[in-house]
């Protein structure tokens, strides 16, 4: 190998550190956006979660409520 090739493979390996390097800083910036996109996809899930089981609550409350209505609500006034 002559002074000029050398100066060329130690060029080209310079180039491609420096593009590994890019490519590596990429996926880190990219990591931690989706890092941060998973935490807050995570309190809205934790959030919707706490909906659901408040919505469910309710519907059991009503339904209780249909299957068992007051005495009142079902008796006729005594004038009839």
């Amino acid at each position: 190998m002559n002074c000029g090739t050398l100066g060329r493979a130690v060029s080209d390996l310079s180039e491609q550190i420096i593009e590994l390097q890019s490519r590596a800083l990429f996926q880190e910036e990219l990591i931690q956006k989706l890092d941060e996109v998973i935490v807050q996809q995570g309190k809205h899930l934790d959030q919707l979660t706490r909906c659901i089981a408040e919505l469910q609550d309710k519907v059991e409350q009503l339904g209780f409520e249909r299957n068992n209505p007051s005495a009142d609500v079902d008796e006729k006034p005594p004038h009839y």
